[in-house]
């Protein structure tokens, strides 16, 4: 979804519109998980990655919480969405408060943050995000996946896209070191150069990954025949 501001202008461009219940967004430091999910609705999504030599590794938060290091990425990204959309009200909507695309954010609730860090972990909105696919996936394929009940397709669901989740993350960060590296001592036009043939072989990738999601598609729709003709669990 674009939120654009005006006249054509470049807005704000979410990274992911997702209708689906999830628990209140954490804001704070002190604040806890929760296992009550609100009412579904459509929020905005946003992706951040955090690096090892970083600052956000340095915090007190990142010593002494599980996950802290992402999780205050995370929680800062709601704050920065309403920023860029002053900012963009200021310039193309003077007057109105709140401005238009400052209320079109508010409209969506809490801007999430999808935050990964350097060692494969992952901020709360995406470990809420995985239950919340494992909870729809095991309820509409529970019995063709030979479970004994929705709750053990559930558990076994979220076990798997748990560990894709993390080994997805760990090689995604690996191949951007290896990537950066290639590029100490070249030029700012030889920088521009590899810049523009990435951009070739992104489009190249979004296609391969379209096509392998189809693929994986299909092998769910294969998997629970095979599974009940193989036992259930």
């Amino acid at each position: 979804m674009d939120l654009i501001a005006a006249r054509g202008q470049s807005g704000i461009i979410p990274d992911a519109s997702v209708v689906v219940s999830l628990p209140a967004a954490l804001t704070t430091p002190s604040d806890r998980p929760s296992r009550l999910r609100l009412p579904e609705r459509r929020l905005l999504w946003d992706v951040k990655t955090i690096h090892g030599d970083t600052s956000w590794y340095q915090t007190a938060r990142a010593r002494d919480q599980q996950c802290g290091a992402v999780e205050g990425r995370a929680q800062i990204v709601h704050q920065g969405y309403l920023a860029h959309a002053r900012r963009l009200d200021r310039r193309f909507h003077a007057g109105r408060h709140p401005g238009l695309v400052e209320q079109i954010i508010l409209d969506h609730g809490r801007v999430r943050g999808a935050a990964f860090g350097a060692y494969g972990e992952w901020s709360w909105d995406v470990e809420w995000l995985i239950e919340a696919a494992a909870s729809t996936a095991a309820h509409r394929l529970w019995r063709r996946m030979g479970g004994r009940s929705e709750s053990s397709a559930r558990a076994i669901l979220i076990t798997s896209y748990r560990r894709r989740m993390g080994l997805t993350v760990v090689r995604e960060m690996a191949s951007h070191v290896i990537r950066q590296s290639q590029l100490a001592g070249l030029s700012r036009e030889q920088l521009g150069q590899v810049t523009r043939e990435r951009q070739i072989q992104r489009a190249g990738t979004a296609r391969a990954v379209a096509g392998a999601m189809r693929a994986v598609e299909i092998a769910q729709e294969l998997l629970p025949a095979a599974l009940h003709h193989g036992g259930g669990f």
